[in-house]
């Protein structure tokens, strides 16, 4: 690694520097091996370094370039390239990255939209390129030029364990090729046909949810009730890894024995051994456990959550009395602002955090740790690395504590915000006795406090819009479904029978649904529930029968009509309006005219929503004419009759 040169000064960000690479490197290869390919290093090197300035810190990793890495296989095999005998593919390699970084423009006819890529990006670009030329390694090649189809072949069956990784493969490929075919990679791939062939076994299916989902009601609850253990009992813990530090192989012994009597008894001790690594677990176990209250009650990102900094607990105003309903938590962001060195937010913080904030102090001062970062690994003065944090203390919390859940900080966020939908689908029973909060407003109000996850809260609502809307279509009797009521539900049925009647067939029917819930929602009209089987899809724009005494177009649920033009009934309602109807037949001559003229005119617009009912009147013993020609519309109301 070369010290920094005197002109690295001028490039404050990676945009610069790129503008200055593209100019002065050679056009195609050979290169020069005092050719600085980044600002701190030269194409002789066998690992790039960028400036520690170009990344914030828990992606600092980014900024290591490592071209002799290992490469793991899905039988477990690990294999790297060595400089003494895979020289040349080493040098192909450290060419391709150069292609792809600084003359990314040839990828435009491979690609849509070519982006700049910052330090970030060339080292996601990095693994699966390196990992592809430590495949052609283990085929027998000492060079691209001596990859052929048939090692091609071999290299997809050897390096392609799922559907993604096969797509990430072809796509680092073509660009390998492409950059090949442009003379930037010094006897590179041949002008071969080269066919990339999907695998033989069938995908698996990705209409469902991607990524990392919620964790369900049940594991939240365990994870906390472990988690309240670590905090209460952190004072204890903290003085053990104090004692623990100072001398960690004579000790060890002394504090596995507390542990074995101090500790949850479902801890797995057995895997706590070692006194480096007995050290770090116990740390990861009080880390682990203030991590889960803070993601629970905030929802930060992992990059937010391991910029905290001592003192992260502070109040909005600089008074002298304390008040627990003006706590800020204060984190750095990174994803939404253009800054590497992010920007300082605050959020409204939950009172637990407080004993939280004490008690991260707490292990850092028994760990003796320099600088203001509360997550820490032991012996450093730097926060985890993201990687880092979710497979060695999240997922090794679960492992000690032997939960079966795959713990990471961003299911941490996507649970929130699935429990933030929870509260607008008025189902935040269980989330208030999960909080322990005396009001269902105190749990909304913590579970919004974050306006970081509005985004995945959009996201989930839609989810949810989108079942409903589902269900809704399959009800339909076109579908086989026993149809739906109100004069929007009655409309859809009507197009959709026209639209099957022409060119749509059963075989679409499935992908019909899709399509036409997405339109829905593309058109703003979402099925939004009022009551039991009854919901309003009117658009953002149009205007209800409940707004017409407001003159506005905000929806009312407490005035919703069953003569309104947007309303939609579940088939179970026909039912229920049926009975209505038949109850309200056999009270008429009792009631007074007055109550009369309500239940006629509420006979009425419930038989609009069900037009079908209308040829049953009659099957009404003792059906009232006045009544019925009140449903029919023969006759407005007994009070104007008469």
């Amino acid at each position: 690694m070369n010290e920094t040169t005197p002109w690295f000064t001028e490039f404050e960000d990676s945009r610069m520097w790129v503008v200055h690479a593209r100019n002065s490197m050679p056009s195609k290869p050979p290169y020069q091996d005092e050719l600085h390919t980044t600002p701190l290093s030269q194409f002789r090197d066998d690992t790039w370094e960028y400036p520690t300035t170009w990344a914030s810190e828990n992606n600092r990793n980014c900024l290591f370039l490592d071209f002799l890495g290992h490469g793991t296989f899905p039988d477990g095999t690990r294999l790297s390239l060595s400089p003494v005998t895979d020289a040349i593919l080493i040098r192909q390699l450290k060419e391709a990255l150069i292609a792809l970084t600084y003359r990314r423009g040839i990828l435009t006819s491979e690609r849509t939209r070519v982006r700049h890529l910052r330090p970030t990006g060339v080292y996601s670009l990095l693994q699966p390129l390196r990992r592809l030329f430590v495949a052609f390694k283990r085929c027998g090649c000492r060079s691209l030029r001596e990859v052929n189809p048939a090692v091609l072949a071999e290299t997809l069956a050897m390096i392609e364990p799922s559907a993604n990784a096969f797509d990430n493969l072809a796509t680092t490929f073509t660009d390998l090729l492409c950059a090949c075919r442009h003379g930037l990679i010094s006897e590179g791939l041949l002008d071969l046909d080269f066919e990339i062939s999907p695998p033989t076994e069938t995908f698996p299916d990705l209409s469902g949810p991607r990524g990392w989902q919620p964790i369900s009601d049940l594991n939240v609850s365990e994870i906390i009730r472990v988690s309240e253990f670590y905090v209460d009992h952190v004072h204890d813990i903290a003085k053990w890894i104090d004692y623990l530090r100072r001398d960690p192989e004579s000790r060890r012994h002394e504090v596995l024995i507390w542990a074995r009597s101090n500790l949850p008894c479902g801890l797995k001790l057995s895997k706590m051994l070692g006194g480096r690594q007995l050290l770090h677990n116990l740390c990861g176990l009080v880390y682990s456990s203030c991590s889960n209250f803070i993601s629970f009650h905030a929802g930060l990102r992992v990059s937010e959550l391991l910029s905290i900094k001592t003192g992260f607990i502070s109040t909005d105003q600089s008074e002298a009395i304390f008040d627990t309903r003006k706590l800020l938590l204060n984190f750095t962001t990174y994803k939404t602002v253009l800054s590497l060195q992010g920007r300082q937010r605050a959020v409204k913080a939950h009172p637990k955090l407080i004993a939280i904030s004490a008690a991260l102090e707490e292990v850092r001062h028994a760990l003796g740790i320099p600088g203001e970062y509360l997550f820490t690994p032991p012996g450093e003065s730097r926060p985890y690395i993201t990687k880092r944090w979710n497979k060695t203390v999240l997922r090794r919390f679960c492992e000690l504590h032997n939960l079966d859940i795959e713990l990471t900080g961003h299911r941490w966020r996507k649970t929130v915000a699935a429990l933030a939908v929870r509260v607008f689908t008025n189902a935040s029973i269980h989330l208030k006795e999960l909080f322990g909060h005396a009001s269902l407003s105190m749990t909304a109000r913590y579970i919004l406090a974050s306006p970081f996850i509005r985004e995945e809260i959009r996201d989930l609502t839609l989810d949810e819009v989108r079942k409903t809307g589902k269900t809704l279509l399959e009800s339909l009797s076109v579908f086989g479904g026993p149809r739906l009521g109100g004069r929007h539900g009655k409309e859809m049925e009507r197009r959709f029978s026209e639209l099957f009647a022409t060119d749509i067939t059963e075989i679409d029917v499935g992908k019909t649904i899709d399509e036409f819930v997405e339109e829905m929602l593309r058109q703003n009209m979402l099925p939004i529930p009022v009551m039991p089987g009854v919901l309003c899809m009117k658009p953002a724009n149009a205007r209800g029968a409940c707004a017409t005494t407001s003159g506005d177009r905000l929806a009312d649920p407490a005035r919703c009509s069953a003569a309104c033009t947007w309303q939609v009934q579940e088939a179970h309602r026909r039912e229920v309006v049926f009975f209505m109807t038949r109850r309200i037949a056999q009270k008429w001559t009792s009631w007074s005219l007055l109550q009369q003229t309500y239940w006629g005119a509420q006979c009425r617009d419930q038989i609009r929503a069900w037009p079908e009912l209308a040829v049953r009147l009659d099957d009404f013993p003792g059906m009232p004419t006045t009544l019925k020609r009140m449903i029919l519309g023969i006759d407005a109301c007994p009070t104007i009759a008469n």
